[in-house]
């Protein structure tokens, strides 16, 4: 009996050791989680803040692309290929988005696109 008994024992020992450490997991994946949410609630109020400085037709075009493309609304092009569609752009229109601020849409998947100079990105991995 003593035997059973002290091997009872000792299973409940590993339990409680077991229960510690998952209630320390608990808490901190909590704690994550509290600070998840505190961060994205910043970005939410960021968000309204500068949607109020965007033209609302902006806002609705870009809420529909969105939607449609499932949540991919802008993408970068570079070499004259949209990362959205991978499709060319006319050279002329890259060139323009290259030199301009204006907002253009690729012509094959309607995505909101922007010029971002790749190559000094690439040498900075580098090195």
């Amino acid at each position: 009996m003593t035997r059973s008994r002290s091997g009872v024992q000792i299973k409940e020992r590993e339990f409680d050791l077991c229960r510690q450490e998952y209630e320390i997991k608990k808490k901190q994946i909590e704690d994550d989680l509290r600070s998840l949410d505190d961060q994205f609630s910043v970005c939410q109020q960021t968000s309204q803040d500068l949607k109020k400085q965007v033209h609302s037709d902006i806002i609705k075009r870009y809420e529909s692309i969105k939607n449609i493309r499932n949540g991919l609304a802008v993408v970068l092009v570079w070499k004259e290929v949209c990362h959205g569609c991978h499709m060319n752009i006319p050279p002329q229109m890259y060139i323009e988005l290259q030199r301009d601020a204006d907002i253009r849409y690729c012509p094959q998947c309607n995505r909101i696109i922007y010029w971002e100079d790749q190559s000094k990105k690439v040498s900075e991995q580098i090195r």
